[in-house]
């Protein structure tokens, strides 16, 4: 061991390696395969050696040992405030005076005496380079006394007043190096004039430990945590987001952007952007969401801060809306009569948080008829209704039944509504008798048919008529084809001239809309009675003279005299 450290603590001349660096590191490396043993002698259960009798550190996370530590510059046991108040917890150096601190430890076997503690930072624009890269804090050095053994006591030390400097990286560094009687640094026994780098120095020496700081700083600062709140499909909404130089260097941010095309940054007409130390820009970063559905991403924001590129989260909502539809009695538009109409309005209500697009309204059945919309879509605000009237034109009887279908960009999809109505029709009802019984020859009688409309809607006769042609049967004045409103009657009167000698019964025929009896059919019957005086035979020989003496004759007593209904020549006219 004492071998290795003289070879190695000479200078590599051709090489301008500067020893000294690794005698520590050598020792340790014994140190832990059992060569330092206490009285000399290693046992079974103990194959470590042990430490020197003093070893003071300041320490980097190893515990004042040397296993291999990628990161040598950040050691946490030396921290800077911004006032000389003691206490733990890392600030950013400011401009102007700041405080430093270290923690030391003694991982010998003995007290160590004569601690003391020295104090570097960087020169203004240089690396760090030892010695000609740094120089003393303001406060060199401070004395800590004593330090117990085998790392039970630990001291802080401190404050270090210093200034900081930009180095040639932009940063500064505290390095602090503790020393004892009989553990010196390793900087102690450098060849005059000869320099080392710091990592070779800092990381294979406990007595160094070192914390790099940066004067460059750049804070981010946006509200709500960057939640947007809610912006709609179609809208934007803008947040900004500060950034803050709290160094003390000029920062210069290179470039900013977006991990989501629903966040949107600004857009430079070129960078860098500076921020002057002690300033601030406000960013405007837009939230503009294409579709439904909670919303995040980061911003990234680069620039010269050591510390590496910000990433700021954001987030926000696009909220649907929500389309309800609201429509009187289940949707049933009760009763409305064909060739009229009756209207219902359907309400479509948007109870989410932004504008519902409505694309169409149709309806599965002729029935049931939507309105005309000039174009679409029809846009209704949240929390905002829209009537929308269909109408109800039956064109067949009964029960009538469809579906309307709203289609919006409600994301639960489009909305059906079951609607019904009944269609009723007008009912023919026919009073009075169609039998006439006997009728005296040669005489004339009436009957009276109603027929009355005893539905709800309109009752359509298109036809009222003997299903054969008769000259012993006539319709006097036959209305029909007539329209009977509900609730109306019309009277029918059917003539019986009685000159048959053979009774026959004759149908007439009633043709009409009524779904249930669309033909009714009524059997009329009358027959001849036949007396004396002179119609005995028949009622031909009477001729237009003789109507007195066969009325006379017979007395037509049920009935009236009919000659009026022969022609001049005595003949019957047509029944037509």
């Amino acid at each position: 061991v004492g071998a290795l450290q003289i070879a190695e603590h000479g200078d590599w001349l051709t090489e301008n390696v500067t020893g000294g660096a690794y005698g520590k590191v050598i020792r340790w490396a014994f140190e832990k395969q059992g060569l330092f043993q206490a009285g000399g002698t290693a046992t079974p259960n103990n194959l470590e050696g042990v430490p020197p009798a003093v070893d003071v550190y300041v320490d980097d996370g190893r515990g004042g040992q040397y296993p291999y530590q990628p990161n040598w510059w950040s050691s946490q046991t030396i921290w800077n405030r911004l006032s000389p108040d003691g206490q733990a917890g890392h600030q950013d150096p400011a401009l102007g005076t700041n405080y430093a601190y270290v923690k030391i430890k003694n991982r010998g076997t003995t007290v160590a005496n004569g601690v003391i503690v020295k104090a570097y930072h960087c020169k203004p624009a240089a690396g760090v380079l030892w010695p000609v890269d740094l120089q003393p804090m303001a406060t060199a050095q401070l004395s800590a006394g004593t330090l117990q053994p085998n790392d039970t006591e630990e001291k802080i030390v401190g404050p270090f007043e210093w200034t900081p400097a930009t180095n040639a990286f932009g940063l500064d560094t505290m390095m602090m190096i503790v020393s004892a009687t009989g553990d010196p640094s390793n900087v102690d026994s450098l060849s005059p004039g000869r320099t080392i780098e710091d990592w070779r120095l800092v990381p294979n020496d406990n007595n160094i430990a070192r914390r790099d700081v940066s004067l460059v700083r750049l804070a981010t600062v946006i509200a709500d945590s960057g939640d947007f709140g809610n912006a709609c499909v179609g809208t934007f909404k803008d947040e900004v987001l500060i950034l803050s130089n709290s160094g003390f260097n000029r920062v210069t941010v290179t470039a900013m952007t977006s991990s989501s095309a629903d966040f949107l940054v600004p857009s430079a007409l070129s960078y860098p952007l500076n921020i002057a130390p002690g300033g601030a820009l406000d960013v405007p970063i837009r939230f503009q969401p294409t579709s439904f559905g909670p919303k995040s991403a980061v911003i990234t924001v680069t620039s010269n801060d050591p510390a590496g590129p910000k990433k700021v989260p954001v987030s926000g909502q696009t909220k649907p809306p929500r389309l309800a539809v609201v429509i009187a009695d289940a949707g049933d538009f009760g009763r409305a009569c064909i060739g009229s109409f009756k209207d219902e309005a359907i309400v479509l209500s948007n109870s989410g948080h932004c504008t519902l697009s409505v694309q169409s309204v149709s309806s599965s059945s002729s029935e049931f008829v939507v309105p005309s919309v000039l174009s679409y879509p029809l846009s209704i605000a949240a929390g905002a209704s829209l009537a929308v009237p269909i109408r109800f034109q039956p064109t067949d009887f009964g029960a009538q039944a469809g579906t309307l279908t709203i289609v919006s960009d409600d994301p639960a999809g489009p909305r059906t509504v079951a609607v019904s109505g009944f269609a009723p029709s007008g009912t023919l009802t026919v009073t009075g008798s169609a039998s006439f019984g006997g009728v005296t020859a040669c005489c004339c009688a009436d009957r009276t048919l109603t027929l009355c409309n005893t539905g709800d809607c309109a009752l359509h006769v298109t036809s009222v008529k003997f299903k054969r042609k008769s000259r012993h049967w006539t319709l006097l004045n036959n209305p029909f084809p007539a329209t009977l409103h509900a609730g109306s009657c019309v009277n029918l009167v059917i003539r019986y001239k009685a000159t048959e000698k053979c009774p026959r019964a004759c149908e007439l025929i009633i043709e009409c809309d009524d779904p249930k009896t669309p033909v009714k059919v009524l059997e009329v019957l009358a027959y001849t009675v036949w007396g004396g005086g002179g119609c005995k035979e028949g009622c031909e020989g009477c001729g237009h003279d003789g109507c007195d003496k066969c009325r006379a004759s017979s007395g037509c007593h049920q009935g009236y005299a009919c000659c009026d209904d022969d022609d001049e020549d005595g003949k019957e006219k047509d029944p037509s």
